[in-house]
């Protein structure tokens, strides 16, 4: 009996060895005096008074520094009017904090390359995930927001959740704008079976239309061929076809909206983005086992009869 106590003593031991369910990575676990993270695909738009004047695309390199934890952003071949020419802009001694492979900063004046001064720094960066949104002015003239291609409705699933949810995914090939929009877990009528994902790809002026705003862009076409996923393959269903299709994403607000007419019915939803990865956290992956340590032990705890200790 006592042999047993004293296994679920470990046990729970073991447990109080766990960091609490807040992550455990913030600073830097693995011996390193630096992170770097090269971008090879971002998206600037530049707007005075909320009016879009100029958007281009560029690469960038964000290196985090742990002893003073600080930060330098290197935006390059960038520029953020149609006149000023194309720059490797230099922001450096950024403040962050992190948590896991997130970097959050924000500052009221930072100095950068150039002589320019940046002002009403704010951003997120998930370096793992290369996601990312960062908002600043230039001058306190230009408005500057840099986005991620990727974007995602604030409940995407992690993979075996059964939740409704969405990704928006931008590239280009050559001066054509293109765009993945998926929708995961998603039936049109109540007799329908959920697909798990069903994907469409709007190519800029092959019949779609994709269009730059102030804020991020819209989307839409008259007719357009929906993909379901099967395991890893994308299946056309051509006679399932997508009709009046009308989308946006607000990059600035955090938000998006859909409608078309499919299955014989209206389809319209709205919500709020945000960049994040589609794993889970090892701080989420944490707690569930450390929940699950604790349950074993309990109902062990419970058969072995603990009053016998006491009598």
């Amino acid at each position: 009996m006592m042999k047993k106590f004293l296994f679920a003593f470990a046990m729970l031991s073991m447990v109080a060895g766990f960091t609490s369910c807040g992550d455990d990575n913030n600073g830097n676990n693995k011996g390193e005096d630096m992170t770097t993270t090269q971008f090879l695909a971002m998206s600037a738009k530049t707007r005075i008074n909320s009016v879009l004047i100029y958007d281009c695309d560029f690469t960038a390199k964000f290196t985090a520094k742990y002893a003073d934890k600080t930060a330098t952003l290197v935006l390059n071949n960038v520029k953020f009017a149609e006149k000023m020419p194309a720059v490797d802009f230099v922001i450096d001694g950024i403040k962050f904090t992190q948590e896991g492979s997130v970097f959050t900063f924000e500052a009221s004046s930072v100095k950068a390359s150039g002589g320019y001064t940046v002002g009403g720094l704010k951003g997120k960066i998930d370096t793992e995930n290369n996601v990312y949104n960062i908002t600043f002015y230039v001058d306190a003239t230009y408005e500057v927001l840099l986005t991620s291609p990727y974007n995602c409705s604030d409940n995407l699933p992690s993979g075996t959740d059964t939740q409704k949810s969405y990704a928006f995914k931008q590239s280009t090939e050559g001066a054509q704008k293109k765009l993945r929009f998926a929708m995961m877990n998603v039936k049109f009528v109540e007799a329908m079976p959920t697909l798990k994902e069903m994907a469409v790809y709007f190519n800029d002026g092959d019949g779609c239309t994709i269009t730059n705003t102030a804020t991020g862009y819209t989307f839409e076409s008259e007719s357009i061929t929906p993909y379901y996923k099967a395991g890893t393959t994308e299946i056309p269903m051509d006679s399932r076809q997508m009709t009046n299709v009308k989308g946006s994403v607000d990059l600035v607000n955090r938000k998006f909206t859909i409608d078309f007419d499919c299955f014989g019915m209206h389809y319209t939803d709205a919500g709020s983005i945000f960049e994040k990865s589609l794993k889970r956290t090892a701080t989420m992956q944490k707690c569930v086992i450390r929940s699950h340590i604790i349950v074993a032990v309990i109902l062990y705890l419970r058969d072995i009869k603990l009053t016998h200790f006491y009598t």
